[in-house]
């Protein structure tokens, strides 16, 4: 849907013009897009995941979340404003997705978005997310990430990970009041820890020595 709006702003039509345009052609919307913009429908099926599923009215769908995705979140707001020259694009989020590699910024919380300059660890442990995928498959680290949510939070309750109070207080930049339980500076300093976490879950070799 922000896609299709996009293409509305970007070519000076009126607003929901294109929209009920999609609606009245009886094909696939992967397939009028691609008409329309001159992509691939391979390509525009990466970009927007829904389309793989989505019926030639998408308007009278739910939107067709994609079972790998939890959530929609606005893309990184440079990476939107250097491409299409708007900061206020909506992206299908998955975990994996927490951080822009180009720009360095937390952007996977509640549309709050982080400088993470300086905090190598953070962007180190994104790289070590994808990698994690890679090897044991998006299913099985889902699966992990999640587990390790609960632990990882259960933990900095109690106090036993230090080093994510550090990490607060290095994101929150001087400023003294302690984030919401759902604030991205909280978010973002458990990611590290939640991810050699979930790299030990998702570890088949590790649970069968754990549990034998």
């Amino acid at each position: 849907a922000t896609f299709v709006g996009r293409l509305e702003r970007r070519n000076g039509l009126p607003p929901r013009s294109l929209a009920r345009t999609t609606e009245r052609v009886s094909v696939p919307l992967r397939a009028v897009l691609a008409a329309l913009t001159g992509r691939s429908e391979s390509d525009l099926v990466r970009a927007l995941p829904e389309l793989a599923f989505a019926a030639a009215d998408l308007s009278k769908s739910h939107r067709w979340r994609p079972s790998a995705f939890a959530t929609m979140t606005p893309a990184c707001r440079l990476c939107a404003a250097r491409r299409v020259g708007d900061t206020r694009i909506m992206v299908w989020h998955h975990p994996r997705d927490s951080v822009c590699p180009r720009h360095g910024r937390w952007i996977g919380t509640n549309g709050e978005q982080l400088d993470l300059r300086g905090e190598l660890d953070i962007l180190r442990a994104n790289q070590h997310h994808h990698r994690l995928i890679r090897r044991h498959g998006a299913g099985q680290v889902q699966s992990a990430y999640a587990a390790a949510c609960d632990i990882v939070d259960t933990w900095h309750r109690h106090g036993t990970v230090p080093t994510i109070n550090d990490r607060v207080e290095r994101l929150l930049a001087g400023r003294t009041e302690f984030p919401s339980f759902d604030a991205a500076e909280l978010h973002a300093a458990q990611y590290p820890t939640i991810i050699a976490v979930a790299a030990r879950l998702a570890d088949p070799q590790w649970a069968d020595n754990a549990l034998s």
